[in-house]
């Protein structure tokens, strides 16, 4: 009879050590000593151990009724094509690719805010397939990270602790181990990986209590691993066809409306501009522009030249209205573009590119050969660099006219603009 009690003990407190586990991960907080070892008192054979255990549960229950205060809940569709184009590019081409979602933009959002927490995670692949086609495609949670509290860094600012613009340990955020880090989507419309989506379901929801700074991996079925590796063959459907790659996020939060917003209010205007002082290791925006779709009568006059034997040339002019509204109003200093092709054959190509001034007069041409990229499945890349002062969309009203000549023309499937820049 004794061993029987000590095993129900034992299994007791096992338990009640997970439900405090449980508390710690909900709750979101570091320690917490309800559950003590010692209640069992061999001298005793064990007597009252349980009412000890029970007290202590009691304890926990009750702290956790009090703390359960119900916080911000929002909901964010973050779209790829307008976060992360080359990540996007790199999808349509090789199946698979990789997406960090920055603190910076929830701060865009809501400035004030910390604590943000992940409830739930779908996903949404706008694509040509058939109505019984399985859009195939898994979602993988790789890292994630919270800010848990309003303090600011050792140099008195906002932003992560960072040597030369690269983030090191900073007590302020705390990362979390997460039960369910994947998911794997049939639909591709808002598809959260489950048969029904219910918030009041008992178990964890896939990727919920993760923090909304993360790292993802977006993986397509058939994807290659390297150029030419033959896994086309297992896709379903044509992936040049996905216009854009959505994720739904539906998370939590708690506001500080004191100091702690002031400070992220100067360090988010700081961001968007690309201030010096915060050493960004690369321009804090993009913008991709599918020359095909976003600039059809450029793209026809560029297939279709109205004389015979006139040589290809897309011009075309990219106005402020294409890029998010908060930069609409504002200076936009473009930084650097990159050009990729899709070719039919192998070959040397190259880009010729005159940017136009609003009279009519080339400003400046130059010729870039255009190089094979394996890691973007053998699209032709070639990357256009501007001066240090940038090439500023105010004065040439991109306002200007800009035109690409490419060598062999006539062998360019589809044609990828990628905007790097600020905002001044």
């Amino acid at each position: 009879l004794f061993a029987v009690y000590k095993q129900s003990y034992n299994l007791a407190y096992d338990m009640a050590k997970k439900a405090e586990k449980a508390y710690k991960y909900e709750m979101g907080v570091d320690t917490a000593n309800f559950i003590q070892y010692g209640y069992w008192d061999n001298s005793k054979q064990g007597l009252v151990s349980g009412e000890k255990l029970q007290l202590s549960l009691r304890q926990l229950e009750k702290s956790y009724l009090e703390g359960n205060r119900r916080e911000l809940e929002l909901s964010k569709s973050i779209s790829l094509a307008m976060l992360k184009p080359l990540a996007l590019l790199e999808l349509r081409e090789m199946g698979k690719c990789y997406v960090s979602l920055p603190e910076e933009l929830f701060d865009l959002d809501f400035q004030g805010h910390y604590f943000r927490r992940i409830k739930s995670v779908s996903l949404s692949i706008p694509c040509v397939a058939g109505p019984y086609t399985t859009v195939n495609c898994s979602l993988r949670l790789l890292s994630n990270s919270t800010r848990i509290n309003t303090s600011m860094n050792g140099q008195g600012g906002y932003e992560h602790e960072n040597e030369e613009g690269l983030p090191i340990d900073d007590g302020r955020f705390r990362s979390v181990y997460v039960p369910v880090t994947s998911i794997a989507t049939s639909r591709g419309q808002n598809d959260a990986g489950m048969f029904e989506f219910n918030f009041r379901d008992e178990r964890y929801l896939p990727f919920e209590g993760a923090g909304v700074i993360s790292d993802w991996q977006i993986e397509l079925g058939g994807a290659n691993s390297d150029a030419g590796d033959g896994n086309e063959v297992l896709r379903q459907f044509d992936y040049s066809t996905i216009s854009d790659v959505i994720l739904h996020l539906n998370y939590t939060a708690r506001e500080n409306g004191g100091a702690f917003k002031t400070e992220a209010c100067t360090y988010i205007k700081k961001f968007i501009t690309n201030d010096d002082e915060l050493k960004l290791p690369d321009q804090p925006f993009m913008r991709m522009f599918s020359m095909r779709h976003e600039f059809p009568t450029e793209w026809h006059k560029f297939l279709h030249p109205s004389a015979e034997g006139a040589e290809q040339v897309l011009s075309f002019t990219i106005g402020k209205e294409r890029f998010p509204f908060f930069a609409q109003d504002r200076n936009i200093v473009v930084m650097r573009i990159d050009v990729f092709a899709r070719c039919t054959t192998e070959a040397d190509y190259s880009l010729l590119v005159s940017n136009v001034n609003l009279g009519g007069d080339i400003v400046d041409s130059s010729e870039i050969p255009m190089s094979r990229s394996d890691s973007y499945g053998g699209l032709y890349k070639a990357t256009i660099s501007v001066n240090d002062a940038g090439l500023n969309l105010e004065e040439l009203d991109i306002t200007g006219e800009m035109s690409l000549r490419l060598k062999l023309a006539a062998e360019v499937e589809e044609l990828f603009l990628v905007v790097h820049y600020k905002v001044g």
